[in-house]
């Protein structure tokens, strides 16, 4: 029986969101050519997208802290520092995460074999398969706790990587290997 203060009901069915994280200095701003052909498409064929553009290192990181309307899928046109950043949302709400290679070291990515298509990337979306991944959980030095994909890598490498890649000219892939291999010997 219907009561007069019910709400109406609605047949419409609501379309899937999608939140989309782009880091627009990811990759040289590769995420940047992805983002707008991808919004169409997923506008398309009846997803919601809506993107957040990273302004600061730490923005993913609040607003998957914050985050407490989750959307139905996250696509992040980031880096791997970012997916990091990301990982507590992913984690509380269980979202399905695509990450396309738009980053610099794309460990991640590459890891899921994920790939920078439009094609692939709605192709990923639309197939429903999840893959589980191991996190972890990190402190800094200054107690700060945060989350981190277990493709982080320790140790020597790191130290490689954080050492290498504060000098590295991104532009030139045969600069970027001279520059690992250069922090390597020092």
């Amino acid at each position: 029986m219907k009561h007069e203060s019910d709400p109406p009901v609605s047949t419409e069915k609501r379309s899937p969101e999608v939140q989309i994280v782009l880091n627009p200095r990811a990759g040289r701003g590769h995420g940047l050519v992805l983002v707008e052909p991808l919004t169409s498409e997923l506008k398309r064929r009846g997803y919601s997208p809506s993107v957040l553009v990273t302004e600061d290192p730490g923005h993913a990181r609040r607003w998957a802290k914050e985050c407490r309307q989750p959307p139905d899928y996250l696509i992040s046109l980031a880096g791997d520092d970012t997916l990091d950043d990301l990982a507590e949302a992913v984690i509380r709400h269980r979202i399905p995460i695509i990450a396309p290679p738009v980053g610099f070291g794309n460990v991640c990515a590459q890891a899921f074999g994920h790939r920078a298509e439009i094609s692939a990337i709605l192709d990923l979306l639309e197939a429903g398969r999840c893959i589980d991944v191991d996190v972890g959980v990190r402190q800094s030095a200054d107690g700060a706790e945060s989350f981190f994909l277990d493709v982080f890598i320790h140790g020597f490498v790191e130290t490689i990587k954080l050492m290498g890649e504060d000098g590295i000219d991104r532009v030139s892939n045969t600069r970027r290997i001279a520059g690992y291999l250069l922090a390597a010997a020092k």
